[in-house]
């Protein structure tokens, strides 16, 4: 009966723990609804493909319950859509679909701590109001793409602990000239750390430990003067490590489990080496 509410544009039934069964395709006649919340509960079942009705939808979040299936290629009808959260179901699969390149006005999306797979789409980088991007704790596999390059306002981007991620960090990042944190690590991204990253000065956490990296640390680190976390341990970093601050230390800064030489300037500036 939740679909005969036609008027409705709010609806909060989320933190019920004890909230349960799925989601309704009735939910189809809330065309008014900008906000839905039904987070923080036991909601199973899949995401139904009736979503993509909503298309007045500002604000969805599902986050932190018990969903399956995958997300239903219909989430691209919403392009009102700024605030996706999804995280934390952990046995939500399948793919991220292409049709969330119609998300055109989408500032934060939440998919990770779930089963998600497959690759990065291209399409994220149709994305261009986002300012938060979490695809961390998941299944991901391929690469990085370089359309990521073209979100220009994102500033938190983490695909950490995606064990099958691989491929290089695309130059296109310097196209995230807003970023203050970047959270690659714990995953198999090889290659060298690109010079690039020097452009992303308002970067304040760098954290691209337990990956696949090696070469040396660019000398560019040093342009980022608002850098405050530093982790590139447990890969195959090699050479002398160039100087990583002009002043000062680093409020956490691990090098461990790296071949380098010559090392002081990294001891020097807090780091473990």
């Amino acid at each position: 009966e939740i679909g005969n509410l036609s008027t409705l544009q709010v609806l909060k039934l989320n933190s019920n723990a004890n909230l349960s069964g799925m989601i309704p395709d009735e939910i189809q006649g809330l065309t008014m609804l900008t906000e839905m919340r039904l987070g923080f509960s036991s909601i199973s079942g899949s995401i139904p493909t009736a979503i993509g009705a909503l298309t007045k939808l500002e604000s969805l979040h599902l986050h932190i319950a018990n969903l399956t299936g995958s997300i239903p290629s219909e989430i691209g009808n919403l392009s009102t859509l700024q605030v996706l959260k999804l995280n934390s179901n952990a046995n939500l699969s399948g793919m991220i679909p292409d049709e969330i390149q119609g998300l055109t006005m989408l500032t934060e999306m939440r998919l990770g701590f779930s089963s998600i797979s497959g690759s990065i789409p291209t399409a994220i980088g149709a994305l261009t109001k986002l300012e938060l991007l979490y695809l961390n704790t998941a299944n991901l596999t391929g690469s990085i793409p370089s359309e990521i390059g073209n979100l220009s306002t994102l500033q938190d981007l983490r695909f950490n602990t995606n064990t099958n991620l691989g491929g290089k960090i695309p130059d296109a990042i310097q196209g995230l000239t807003m970023l203050t944190d970047m959270r690659l690590g714990l995953s198999q991204i090889s290659g060298s750390i690109p010079s690039v990253v020097g452009a992303l000065t308002k970067l304040s956490s760098l954290q691209l430990q337990g990956a696949e990296l090696n070469g040396s640390v660019p000398s560019e680190i040093s342009d980022l003067t608002m850098l405050e976390v530093l982790f590139l341990s447990e890969n195959q970093l090699t050479g002398n490590v160039p100087q990583l601050r002009n002043t000062g230390f680093f409020s956490d800064c691990d090098l461990s489990g790296n071949s380098f030489g010559d090392a002081s300037l990294a001891v020097s500036a807090g780091c473990r080496i």
